[in-house]
């Protein structure tokens, strides 16, 4: 096995041997934040043409979110110790943070894109998630699929892991999005 000479790397080879060697078996929660945020800047720097955000953990009553007002990816802290959910969460919410940064301003005769940002102009979450109905509207919305799509591309593309969401009708649908609309998922920047 070839030994790597990190000070030679460049800070983007450098973010590439760090996803390659990183695993879920590897998290290390005391740097949960720090590791997160170099998964962050890499998925932006090659995938979303976006600034950077940090990624953070407090209690929160929902699982995560996107603060605007703060700029934040902010995930729940019972998390924590999940790094599975806590990387999907992640990924979402990035996915989140770009159609309200960048896609909401994007001139586009893309029907979904335009789809999406006319969701946007609402962008409510159901205010009590045992309410099926509620629930079942949020997440039929094209902008939460979208997100669930980037979310299952990403984990393809770095980790090549799979994601099956547990409701198997929704579980479809977002993989068909995914295959229909990757190219408004990810822009590659090579």
């Amino acid at each position: 096995m070839k030994d790597i000479v990190y000070k030679n790397l460049t800070e983007e080879e450098l973010k590439e041997e760090f996803l390659k060697y990183f695993t879920l078996k590897d998290w290390d929660a005391s740097e949960r934040c720090t590791e997160l945020n170099i998964i962050t800047d890499y998925i932006i720097e090659k995938y979303l043409p976006m600034d950077f955000v940090p990624v953070v953990f407090d209690k929160i009553k929902d699982e995560s979110f996107y603060d605007i007002e703060f700029d934040c990816i902010i995930i729940n802290e019972d998390y924590l110790y999940k790094p599975d959910a806590t990387i999907r969460l992640m990924l979402m919410e990035l996915r989140h943070r770009y159609q309200v940064k960048v896609l909401i301003n994007e001139k586009s005769d893309h029907k979904i894109i335009n789809q999406i940002k006319e969701e946007l102009l609402d962008d409510s979450y159901p205010s009590n998630y045992d309410d099926s109905k509620e629930l079942s509207d949020y997440l039929s919305n094209t902008k939460t699929i979208d997100r669930f799509a980037f979310m299952v591309v990403m984990l393809e593309e770095i980790w090549s892991l799979s994601y099956h969401y547990p409701q198997s009708s929704l579980d479809y649908i977002i993989h068909e999005y995914a295959k229909k609309y990757r190219d408004i998922l990810i822009k590659e920047n090579k």
